[in-house]
């Protein structure tokens, strides 16, 4: 009897994958079928820059991504102590944890997860190697909103006073790397921001610097292109647990908004969004100026179970929404969507975005709407680690 259960379950699984296989090839020759051009994804290459003290202690993360020009681009603070499980079961698992527990390996896994992207490069400098990043930037105009403080031989010392100060690249990295029992995380970020922020203000236009590569394949080459260029700079948003949710008490963990994070990074890094979720990927396209309507379209596709595969902010104004799917059978799924973002009509496709299933053009039916589309609380998917090893390439 068990035998013959094995045999029947190994058939099963045999039929599933083939079943599967046969569909995936159906789907792909449809839509060879239907002919559409595919649009490439803007190549944006990222990276992971973290600092640690002289204990080797995890001090901050910022994402660097570069503009599809390759030069220029986005700086992207994430607090330490963000919960890369995303609120997901008993126990929780910081950035700085990560760190601690597995090294650089564990700390790109870690961010992956908690950001549902993938990292091209990383690095992870001690102070006097984070100054040699800095330094091309250096000094910079920072305007601190708090006194930095950190530990010393038992106790609790002033590193710089609040207030603006130009600071050589070694004393924005002490910013970077100040630690104190005393300060917790969301005391400590503004000031990390504040240094992200002059360190693009620094490059303004872009660097003068070496002749740059015409790739980028190294954390270095990164950063030299990076400089090259106009910089934005901004942080996340965190949120707190509720006081009686699993792990978090006596911890310094918060929650990033998903949401927010989702509109960030897909709107400056599509070709590194992840799909966590067993969903559709979808493409979000609004207007300028629409960014807290699209934030809550994504809450909305997230509870849903689909994947945000980009966002685009520079779409034209529009009086109703449209849907735009790229295979017919995924408009059984997508009709699910009409409870939350009104009756809208489908769309023919001239061309395909390149790992998009749907675009979602949001219209002022439901850009323009005072109402709020709410959906319950729930945790988000997160993105297992591959294989034990990050995606990215080290220094």
């Amino acid at each position: 009897m068990l035998g013959a259960t094995v045999v029947v379950v190994i058939a099963a699984v045999l039929l599933f994958v083939k079943g599967t296989d046969a569909i995936r090839k159906y789907t792909a020759a449809k839509r060879a079928d239907a002919g559409l051009p595919v649009d490439a994804v803007p190549d944006t290459p990222t990276a992971m820059f973290a600092t640690v003290d002289g204990a080797n202690t995890l001090t901050s993360v910022a994402v660097f991504v570069l503009a599809p020009s390759l030069s220029g681009g986005s700086i992207v603070s994430v607090p330490v102590n963000a919960d890369s499980t995303q609120g997901i079961g008993q126990e929780r698992l910081t950035l700085r944890d990560a760190y601690a527990s597995d090294g650089a390996t564990g700390l790109v896994q870690a961010l992956e997860s908690t950001l549902s992207m993938s990292v091209d490069y990383f690095s992870v400098d001690d102070p006097a190697q984070a100054a040699g990043v800095l330094l091309p930037v250096s000094p910079v105009d920072v305007t601190l909103p708090r006194t930095v403080v950190a530990d010393a031989r038992g106790t609790t010392t002033v590193v710089f006073n609040r207030g603006q100060r130009a600071m050589p690249a070694p004393d924005a990295v002490q910013v970077l790397t100040a630690l104190s029992s005393t300060v917790d995380e969301a005391a400590r970020t503004p000031n990390i921001e504040a240094v992200w922020s002059a360190v693009a203000t620094s490059i303004g236009a872009g660097k003068p610097g070496d002749t740059l590569s015409p790739t980028v394949t190294s954390f270095q080459d990164l950063v030299a292109h990076l400089y090259a260029g106009q910089v934005g700079a901004r942080g996340l948003p965190l949120g707190a647990f509720p006081a009686d949710a699993p792990g978090v008490q006596d911890t310094d963990v918060a929650l990033l908004d998903r949401s927010e994070e989702i509109l960030v990074f897909a709107s400056i890094a599509p070709g590194s969004m992840s799909r966590p979720a067993a969903g559709l990927a979808i493409r979000v396209v609004a207007p300028s100026g629409s960014e807290a309507k699209v934030k809550e379209a994504i809450s909305v596709l997230l509870y849903l179970g689909e994947n945000i595969a980009s966002v685009d902010l520079t779409g034209n104004a529009q009086d109703s929404t449209q849907l735009f799917v790229y295979d017919e059978s995924s408009k059984s799924a997508t009709d699910g969507l009409k409870p939350y973002f009104g009756d809208f009509s489908y769309g023919t496709p001239t061309s395909q975005p390149d790992g998009v299933d749907a675009t979602i053009v949001l219209g002022n039916d439901f850009l323009a709407s005072t109402q709020t589309v709410t959906t319950p609380v729930t945790t988000s998917t997160t993105i297992a680690a591959a294989d034990g090893a990050p995606t990215g390439t080290g220094s």
